[in-house]
């Protein structure tokens, strides 16, 4: 029920290609690095390449969850105005792409400060009137005019194969020539945020805080003008003062010329070989062998870790040849280039594999890289939370999870998720409630929807007070909202829906008021 499921025409070999990964088969691909190059290998000449051809088959897997299991109306995202008045956008089910607050992104794609604004410090104002809070009070108790001010205001329901949340009208997207000086860039990318080669583009845009804009696409209905302009017809592609670029490599190329600072590239010659280094490896080996690892069973289980954990060392050693946590003196495109995958493989191989990176006493550099992109507010954007690459991961390779995915601490100020999240749910409970009610498989009456609009006002309470309020005295009523909640707790999904930091906190509060909502025995008969 969340996602929208594959055509009854279309298999899944189908779906893959439809969704497409990056690169084409024997064509030079410009390196991430300015200035470093290489070819990229035929598919299928050799053991490598018949390997890497599997870690794109992984990459064609993930941009085909994005596609083939798009949201069935994007309703968590389909914001309505809101109802103290202001215009509100969302961010619950594809980013806005004007000021995305719950992720640090500000007007048109630039980073704001919003991380250190003392707004987000203000005491939660109680609601005006006693018992249950209006949906006007819990907004104000969220500060919804101030955390989704910038959002763009979507109307529900959205049609699945609707590009949502566009800046650039169609016309000008479709023709770059008529786009204006005052849109230098414009990042073509999927709908979802989950391509890995997307996040790449989109880190270094955020890093560099260039103004940009964006027009999403979905991956399943690509518009016949996109694949003309883009001879891949994948993700990601950019106009960038008017020249149309694609492949992240030689994107992230481009914007280095275009944008030298701050500088993203090597500076000296020993930093140029050691990018140069870390980039052949992560194409030849840490994909190759983290999905090989990933997909092994019992008899090739013990190997396939021992030769992951070979790369790993070597990208450790990496790590120490300078001071610092990144692999060059400074923050850079090899650190981008990397990124992807680790966070890929740290999110999903303690839960499938039972091996953890983070916190394994075996790669304290990997763990202080971790930490210092974790700090970073450009990688908070447009990271993932664990638990939506869980899903991605289990949808593409079948698996199952061996150990219980652990919550990751809240990176952002302490009352900023919460409300982040608060206010995503309060700025769009009319979407919400309608899509529980239309998918979720509760009863179809007023008495439900009643029932529905009552354990969002609990969830948002609980976000904002931590307190989950008094459960419902009435058998039914508890029944309706445990499902309806157990159904939205697994709609949201990060960085689609809202920050990593916001989705962990909205499940915690789920859950909370879903273990309240029985608390002390069972519910009156009705």
């Amino acid at each position: 029920a969340l996602f929208l499921p594959t055509s009854p025409h279309t298999s899944l070999v189908e779906a893959l290609a439809a969704s497409g990964g990056e690169r084409g088969e024997n064509r030079k691909s410009t390196d991430y690095l300015s200035g470093l190059r290489h070819p990229t290998r035929e598919m299928g000449s050799t053991s490598t390449t018949s390997s890497n051809s599997h870690v794109r088959l992984f990459f064609l897997g993930t941009l085909a969850v994005a596609t083939v299991f798009t949201l069935r109306l994007r309703t968590i995202g389909s914001f309505e105005t809101h109802p103290i008045g202001s215009a509100v956008g969302n961010r619950l089910s594809t980013p806005s792409v004007y000021q995305e607050a719950s992720r640090g992104l500000g007007y048109r794609g630039r980073l704001s400060s919003l991380q250190n604004s003392r707004r987000y410090m203000r005491h939660i104002r109680q609601p005006k009137s006693s018992g249950t809070p209006s949906w006007e009070d819990l907004g104000e108790m969220a500060n919804v005019k101030e955390i989704l001010r910038d959002f763009t205001v979507r109307q529900y329901p959205v049609a699945p194969t609707t590009v949502a949340g566009r800046v650039v009208e169609e016309s000008i997207a479709s023709s770059p020539s008529r786009a204006s000086k005052n849109q230098p860039v414009i990042l073509y990318r999927d709908t979802n945020a989950w391509c890995p080669f997307c996040e790449r583009v989109w880190l270094a845009l955020l890093e560099k805080d260039i103004k940009f804009e964006q027009y999403l696409i979905d991956l399943f209905d690509k518009p016949e003008w996109y694949k003309e302009l883009v001879p891949t017809a994948q993700t990601p592609a950019a106009l960038i003062n008017g020249k149309m670029v694609w492949e992240s490599s030689n994107i992230l190329d481009e914007i280095e010329e275009a944008f030298p600072e701050p500088s993203l590239k090597p500076t000296n010659d020993q930093e140029e070989e050691l990018a140069l280094r870390v980039k052949t490896l992560t194409e030849d080996e840490l994909g190759v062998k983290g999905y090989g690892y990933m997909r092994s069973n019992a008899s090739n289980e013990a190997d396939a870790k021992t030769e992951f954990q070979a790369v790993l060392s070597k990208l450790e050693a990496e790590l120490a040849v300078f001071e610092g946590p990144f692999f060059l003196p400074h923050f850079s495109n090899i650190d981008i280039l990397v990124t992807p995958q680790l966070e890929r493989f740290s999110a999903n191989l303690g839960v499938f594999k039972g091996f953890s990176i983070k916190g394994n006493p075996e790669y304290p550099n990997l763990n202080a890289w971790f930490k210092a992109m974790d700090d970073k507010p450009s990688y908070r954007a447009v990271k993932s939370d664990d638990r939506t690459l869980n899903q991605i991961m289990s949808k593409v390779f079948r698996l199952a999870a061996t150990t219980t995915p652990s919550e990751q601490p809240v990176v952002n100020d302490a009352n900023h998720p919460r409300r982040e999240a608060a206010a995503k749910l309060v700025g769009n409970y009319k979407s919400v409630a309608a899509d529980i009610a239309k998918n979720s498989g509760v009863e179809k009456s007023e008495k439900s929807r009643a029932a529905i609009d009552t354990h969002l006002k609990r969830v948002v309470t609980a976000l904002l007070t931590s307190d989950a309020g008094t459960p419902s005295k009435s058998a039914s009523e508890a029944a309706v909202g445990a499902a309806s909640l157990a159904f939205l707790r697994n709609r949201v999904s990060s960085p689609r829906d809202m920050s990593a930091g916001a989705a962990e906190e909205f499940r915690r509060a789920v859950d909370s008021v879903l273990l309240a909502t029985y608390d002390g025995g069972k519910a009156q008969e009705d």
